[in-house]
């Protein structure tokens, strides 16, 4: 993952080898948990609207902390 920035603001970029299948399914779903009032990060739409490019998703950036099982 990297940090970037977009219009001026933090956001994530993530690489990787999923499927565009998956790839749809993970932002739409992130949408949707938004969407409902979850704290999320939000893919950020390329300039031609995709929310996806050649295995890249670029989202808002969320603070937080690692997460923590229940055992911890």
């Amino acid at each position: 993952m990297w940090n970037v920035r977009v219009n001026g603001h933090i956001a994530v970029g993530r690489f990787g080898a999923r499927s565009d299948a998956d790839l749809a399914w993970e932002t739409e779903l992130l949408q949707h948990l938004d969407r409902e009032g979850l704290n999320v990060p939000v893919p950020i739409p390329t300039k031609d609207g995709r929310l996806f490019a050649d295995g890249l998703v670029v989202m808002t950036y969320v603070e937080g902390g690692s997460p923590q099982s229940e055992a911890d």
